[in-house]
């Protein structure tokens, strides 16, 4: 496919999900049928590459922060904030290969769809832009703490803190986020403030639902 062309609804079929997920599943592959890709790793480099490549030939604008998160950005109504999708695509040390890189592909083929299906008029215009995210170091196995990411997007970490971390070689995430952090594509600094309408995650880990009274969260419950 030219990258000048975005795929119609009728090329987002369920059958490309499946090949979409072959691919990806390909960068740490291991014997076993699951993957070896902890963050930042020479795999999850690769694997953060060849999404990059995809988010854009989806019709995303790709963009990172600081500290390395991977948004693909649909804006299907202008001004209008964002419902986010996704999860992350690090893994354990030869972990499962559907753990957090199912959601954020599913994240990724769903919002291709609407984009796609606004763009023909085969669907109205949501009220909501829509994006997906690839969270750096949910797992943490590599750098600690776990959920690095999504911890400094929230506030409850700092950029600053959490790239300073080093790994076992003294190797700090600072130094390892210079590899696949396009810095043609670096974030508003206030993205996650002004643009942030809801956020969805999809995942396949087998927890049990968690609940809070301090927002409302879309939760999935399924085993692997």
């Amino acid at each position: 496919m030219s990258p000048s062309r975005r795929p119609t609804t009728s090329e987002l079929t369920d059958d490309r999900f499946l090949a979409d997920f072959r691919s990806m599943s390909a960068h740490g592959a291991t014997a076993a049928g699951g993957v070896h890709r902890e963050a930042g790793t020479a795999a999850d480099t690769a694997n953060r590459h060849w999404f990059h490549g995809l988010l854009e030939g989806y019709g995303a604008t790709v963009a990172y922060d600081d500290i390395g998160n991977q948004f693909g950005l649909w804006e299907l109504v202008p001004g209008q904030p964002y419902v986010l999708l996704g999860s992350h695509l690090d893994s354990q040390p030869y972990g499962g290969r559907f753990d957090g890189a199912y959601g954020v592909l599913c994240g990724a083929h769903a919002c291709a769809r609407l984009a796609a299906g606004v763009r023909s008029g085969e669907l109205d215009a949501p009220r909501h832009n829509v994006a997906v995210v690839n969270w750096f170091n949910e797992e943490g196995s590599r750098f600690k703490p776990s959920m690095m990411g999504s911890s400094v997007f929230t506030g409850k970490s700092t950029a600053a803190d959490m790239l300073a971390v080093t790994d076992a070689d003294g190797v700090t995430v600072r130094e390892q986020t210079k590899e696949f952090v396009h810095e043609r594509c670096r974030t508003d600094p206030a993205f996650r403030q002004k643009t942030l309408h809801a956020l969805q995650e999809s995942g396949i880990d087998g927890w049990r639902p968690v609940h809070t009274g301090r927002g409302s969260f879309a939760i999935t419950n399924e085993e692997e």
